[in-house]
């Protein structure tokens, strides 16, 4: 029988995307980020993703907050949006916009990989940052390299060893860093 914690989420996903030292640490000693303002305004999308259905135009039936399991991938996880029923569109909402969203891409990413595991085909990831909108066709490409991130978060958080990660600005204002065996 599984456990959920045989399984990953896309938020390790993204996580392992921005970096693969913060999964292995939430995962191995329970260390959770305090709650940040953005994080608490998270909590409160539901509105915004409502916003962004009609902005968006989606095709219906429109389904908010999704849950997702698939054994075989080992990976579960709520999706903000999917919407469609022969080829689906999954969506991603983040309440600010960002500069730096590459990690949030991985996540929706791996979203659609579970769409498409457990719902049916997909053909479109978007990704909602605010104001704007970037979108992904979901080619077997892009589904194959998140299935390969999946695998390479699974063996992170598995792994005895934290995995390799080089320091770099962004380690500056990492609330993990104090507890990071790479800085």
């Amino acid at each position: 029988m599984w456990s959920s914690s045989d399984y990953v989420t896309p938020l390790d996903v993204k996580q392992y995307a921005y970096c693969p030292v913060i999964p292995w640490l939430t995962r191995n000693f329970g260390l959770r980020e305090a709650e940040t303002f953005s994080m608490a305004e998270a909590r409160k999308l539901k509105a915004l993703k409502l916003q962004s259905v009609q902005l968006l135009g989606l095709e219906p039936p429109v389904r908010v907050e999704v849950p997702m399991r698939s054994p075989e991938l080992r990976l579960r996880g709520v999706a903000d949006i999917v919407s469609g029923s022969r080829r689906l569109v999954v969506v991603e909402v983040k309440a600010y916009p960002r500069r730096e969203y590459e990690h949030f891409k991985w996540q929706l990413l791996a979203y659609a990989l579970l769409a498409e595991r457990c719902l049916g085909p997909t053909r479109a990831a978007v990704l909602v940052l605010g104001s704007r909108v970037r979108a992904w066709d979901t080619t077997l490409e892009a589904l194959k390299a998140a299935e390969a991130l999946v695998r390479k978060t699974i063996r992170a958080v598995e792994s005895e060893k934290p995995p390799e990660a080089k320091p770099s600005a962004k380690c500056t204002s990492c609330w993990y860093r104090r507890y990071c065996p790479r800085t």
